[in-house]
């Protein structure tokens, strides 16, 4: 398979871990791990005194220069840390709840690059977090050499949220600003965008 590495600027960067933070109605008691995966955790904290439960999140934000390989005439992107193909395009845009009922079958339908047992599908939460670039001040926290069509726009993940009030919810990240947040898997309007991984 034929693949070519992105050039470097600027050389090997370090990264730090990052936090993200999200409200919750939710009043489970603290250290309730809610998901877990070996690249970070879930878990509900409460503060003393408050009247919400804080859902946090702390996964590893490493994207160095040079990780990413393009493959099939630059229309995929290899990760070579965590060893994840990325759709180097975005897939389509639209509305949160709309893009979470249609993304498994756009994503399936993909046809890029060569049959594997790895399928298309739209990704996780902690799939989608491993593109972020912490060491990014001002724009999109993202590779934009590697993915230079990345719209600043929420990413769409398959991961579900708590409930919120009766709501089925889902998580989206930002790329712009780095927080996370989560949308009603049946009304949510915001509009994201969606990238397949496999």
């Amino acid at each position: 398979r034929k693949s070519s590495s992105l050039k470097c600027a600027g050389g090997e960067k370090r990264f730090r871990q990052t936090r993200h933070v999200l409200a919750s109605s939710s009043k489970r008691a603290a250290s309730n791990t809610i998901m877990s995966s070996g690249s970070g955790s879930f878990s509900q904290v409460r503060k003393p005194g408050a009247s919400r439960t804080l859902t946090a999140s702390i996964v590893a934000a490493k994207a160095p220069p040079c990780r990413y390989e393009l493959r099939e005439n630059g229309t995929i992107v290899y990760d070579t840390q965590t060893h994840l193909e990325w759709q180097r395009g975005v897939e389509t845009t639209g509305p949160a709840s709309q893009m979470f009922a249609d993304g498994p079958a756009r994503c399936a339908a993909l046809t890029l690059g060569a049959a594997s047992a790895d399928k298309w599908h739209v990704p996780t939460l902690l799939e989608v977090l491993s593109l972020e670039d912490t060491s990014v001040v001002t724009g999109l926290h993202i590779d934009t050499a590697a993915f230079p069509a990345t719209p600043r726009l929420p990413a769409l993940t398959q991961s579900r949220g708590p409930r919120y009030s009766s709501a089925r919810t889902a998580f989206l990240f930002d790329y712009e600003n780095g927080v996370t947040d989560r949308y009603s898997t049946d009304t949510g309007t915001t509009v994201v965008f969606l990238r397949c991984v496999r």
